[in-house]
């Protein structure tokens, strides 16, 4: 997998259950700079979605129906045929209480940001994904 640096270049997927949410993100997303950007309502939309978009990060939200942000994470990083299935996860919820961050965490989620969000906060939870070794 190539090591990408430029925010600019990243293929990101947006999985949020809210519709007004989801297109905010997008717009912060483009005003960064990035121009591939797929959007999906909830974890089941969103394990499809992977099955036709290559994506570099993943930006997910925790409460949706029917499968909600920790569970699409377990799905992910489970699904060994995936090869995407590493692939770097931004948590970003209004749910934002310890156990929830270790949960999150325990799921295999790289960052964690509680809404409201902004997109000079966002742009710095991506580059440091982006330079974390671990990934």
């Amino acid at each position: 997998m190539m090591k990408i640096k430029l925010i600019e270049q990243l293929n990101v997927l947006i999985v949020e259950g809210d519709r007004h949410m989801r297109m905010l993100i997008r717009e912060m997303l483009f005003a960064l700079g990035v121009k591939d950007v797929a959007v999906a309502s909830d974890g089941k939309a969103a394990v499809e979605e992977m099955q036709v978009f290559r994506s570099d990060l993943v930006l997910v939200d925790l409460k949706m129906e029917p499968i909600g942000g920790l569970e699409f994470v377990r799905r992910l990083r489970a699904d060994t045929k995936n090869p995407y299935r590493f692939v770097p996860v931004i948590m970003i919820t209004a749910y934002a209480e310890l156990k929830t961050v270790a949960d999150a965490r325990d799921a295999g989620v790289s960052e964690f940001m509680a809404k409201p969000i902004s997109a000079d906060a966002l742009k710095k939870r991506i580059q440091r994904v982006l330079e974390d070794k671990r990934h």
